[in-house]
């Protein structure tokens, strides 16, 4: 590819492989944050609870699935 690139604008090269670096980085962090979020959707819940009893000692009140 770079083979098309005049030779006067072959200083590019250093300027777009750090650029396409951190892209593909940050594209793949961004995928990796969102499918751990969904798999540790379910126990947000119950971590919550468990920290509420820790730190005030008392237990929250138990409303079921539905909060009834």
């Amino acid at each position: 590819m770079m083979s098309y690139v005049p030779d006067w604008l072959q200083w590019l090269s250093y300027l777009l492989w750090p650029l396409a670096v951190i892209s593909v980085l940050l594209v793949f962090g961004y995928f990796f944050s969102t499918i751990a979020n969904w798999i540790a959707a379910p126990f947000n819940g119950l971590l919550a609870e468990q920290l509420e009893a820790r730190l005030t000692g008392a237990t929250p009140p138990d409303t079921g699935v539905l909060g009834s």
